[in-house]
């Protein structure tokens, strides 16, 4: 009892008079039997225990580091606990740590992402298409053709060959900062990005699923994959510039410099359909259409429906051509598990079915063109198809088979869709709205979780199979609902700007150019006959704000599912034996918190 009031008062000494005065109530009127300091009961508040039990401890350490550093100042504020700098260091770790989850559950929302970024490029290509034209556009037509440009469908309602050179140059941008091709491989930066330094041996959530890999093979992959694409996009748009501008120079075609050359290429490409050609494209019956259409034809599959097909090939050829033993086995694991790095890599059986179906759906359109224009028509008194008059054989089934090619994705056309009879429209239509199902079908049914699983087995493809047709059902009537009340604003809104009996006569191409605007195709039946007289520049506004709502969800029909493992960004686990994860996990529920532990400690030095 003596020295514990001495110790105190050696205390009220060194520490000022509010440690003082807690030290003090705490020797004297807080002791329990035979002197000794008391314990807080439970039954007292959380301040009364914060003032009675650490107040002594703070004041009794501060006592002893007076004692041992005699040439201290008096003034000297007293030291911050451990516990505090303890509990200040654990809740920055905590905040960073919440932060940066936050920020990657953020990253995960790709279609939000994808949106606004399609929104961006589509207000600034509507502002600076505005200002380079103030008198002679209007702001709907800058706002539709922006969208146009952005979603690759290449509707216009201005005649877009007359246009400036600024504004065909803001539209090649926009094609380009719009291309799904360059998009689709964003989410590979990002993952290449964020595995920067990480040597950790990993399993699932990212790469290969379900096997023991680590950062590295994952960074091989990645890379690959990123040059592969980009390369591939470079090449042959490169390449089908400089035959186009040598067509146009040996044929001497109107206006076929090398601006024009390069401005089809990529419209071309990026399946726009959009031309600046004064004259458009060459008809059939023209000497030079034949070369010009055939590199058309290849720039087309090339940049959409073939793509997926031609990736893989060229991963299938790195791999075999590679000297490398190690890269060789990592392009292996890629070619097995393709959809887990990247979305438009898909295994050898769904490729397969890409083979068979992408030429069928083509073989499909001719046949119907050719039962309806060369054999329904003639066969009922009259000369054909009113479209392919005035052509030989041979430029009839060019014409055939370029429209076969263009419908589903493109929208260039080479003879006058105007004259289409309503058979041969309904063809059109139903090639338009399936676009590009196949392709979006197959990437959605091969996603992979980290819980699925992903061996090849017989099984496996088999249910793959079967989520291929549910996808296609998914696929066509996706926003039906939506679409549904658009067309109906559209035929209100153009009752209001003309009459019934102009609504009966334009119904056809009303339809031709929703399915068109939706399938982002951008083929349309503009022009004068002897029923109709339609014309999508003498739209109402109303009726173009719905054209360009539909061409805005066509172009996010195409995209992967949210849950697409190609687009997982957070960091992945180690990889622990199970009777180490387990002796962890009996630490972990053994271990006192710290600042518990912390306390304890405090509480002990108190004491003595």
């Amino acid at each position: 009892g003596g020295k514990g009031r001495r110790a105190m008062s050696a205390a009220t000494g060194a520490c000022g008079p509010a440690p003082a005065q807690a030290a003090t109530a705490w020797a004297e009127g807080g002791a329990g039997p035979g002197g000794r300091p008391r314990r807080p009961t439970p039954d007292e508040a959380p301040d009364d225990l914060e003032r009675s039990w650490h107040s002594p401890i703070s004041a009794a350490s501060s006592a002893l580091s007076s004692s041992s550093s005699p040439s201290s100042s008096e003034n000297e504020e007293p030291r911050v606990p451990r516990s505090f700098s303890i509990l200040a260091r654990q809740i920055s770790a905590d905040a960073v740590q919440h932060i940066s989850h936050g920020w990657m559950q953020l990253l995960q929302h790709y279609l939000l992402w994808y949106t606004v970024y399609l929104l961006a490029c589509v207000g600034l290509g509507t502002l600076i298409m505005k200002l380079a034209e103030l008198d002679d556009l209007r702001v709907i037509d800058a706002f539709y053709l922006a969208v146009s440009s952005v979603s690759e469908t290449g509707l216009s309602t201005v005649d877009f060959a007359a246009r400036p050179w600024l504004t065909h140059f803001v539209c090649f941008l926009l094609i380009i900062l719009g291309s799904p091709m360059l998009l689709s491989i964003a989410p590979v930066v990002v993952r290449l990005h964020l595995l920067k330094g990480s040597q950790k041996s990993r399993m699932g959530g990212a790469a290969f699923f379900g096997l023991p890999t680590t950062s590295d093979d994952e960074v091989v992959c990645l890379r690959w994959i990123a040059a592969l694409v980009f390369g591939y996009w470079a090449t042959v748009q490169v390449l089908g510039w400089l035959l186009l501008w040598a067509i146009f120079r040996t044929r001497q075609i109107e206006g076929g410099d090398w601006w024009s050359a390069a401005f089809l290429t990529v419209s071309a490409f990026h399946n726009a359909g959009l031309v600046t050609l004064p004259k458009g494209l060459p008809l059939v019956n023209e000497p030079e259409a034949a070369p010009v259409l055939g590199v058309l034809m290849v720039l087309i599959v090339s940049g959409n429906t073939c793509f997926p097909m031609l990736l893989r090939l060229l991963v299938w050829a790195v791999r075999s051509l590679s000297p490398d033993g190690e890269r060789r086995r990592v392009l292996s694991l890629l070619l097995v598990y393709p959809r887990t790095c990247y979305t438009h890599l898909f295994p050898d059986y769904a490729t397969c079915w890409l083979v068979v179906v992408t030429p069928a759906l083509v073989l499909v359109q001719v046949a119907a063109l050719f039962l309806v224009d060369f054999w329904a028509q003639p066969a009922n008194g009259r000369d054909g198809a009113a479209m392919l008059k005035g052509l030989g054989s041979s430029g009839k089934i060019l014409a055939v088979f370029f429209q076969s090619v263009s419908t589903r994705t493109a929208g260039f056309n080479a003879v006058n869709l105007a004259l289409l009879s309503p058979t041969s429209a309904f063809v059109f239509c139903v090639c338009m709205w399936i676009s590009v199902s196949p392709v979006v079908a197959v990437m959605r049914s091969t996603t992979r979780s980290p819980e699925q699983d992903h061996s090849q087995s017989v099984g496996r493809r088999q249910q793959d199979r079967g989520k291929i047709l549910d996808q296609l059902s998914g696929f066509m009537h996706q926003y039906s609902l939506t679409l549904l009340g658009l067309f109906f604003v559209t035929l209100v809104a153009e009752l209001w700007r003309t009459d019934e009996d102009a609504v009966r006569a334009n119904f056809l191409p009303l339809i031709f150019e929703f399915c068109s605007a939706y399938g982002t195709v951008g083929l349309s039946m503009s022009g004068q006959t002897d029923t109709s007289n339609f014309s999508s520049a003498e739209l109402a506004a109303t009726a173009k704000l719905c054209f360009i709502t539909v061409m805005f969800l066509g172009r996010l029909r195409g995209l992967p599912e949210s849950i697409d493992p190609a687009f997982r960004l957070e960091p992945l686990e180690p990889v622990w034996e199970q009777d180490e994860w387990e002796q962890d996990e009996e630490e972990n529920e053994a271990a006192p918190p710290l600042l518990e532990a912390e306390a304890l400690d405090t509480r002990h030095l108190g004491r003595e």
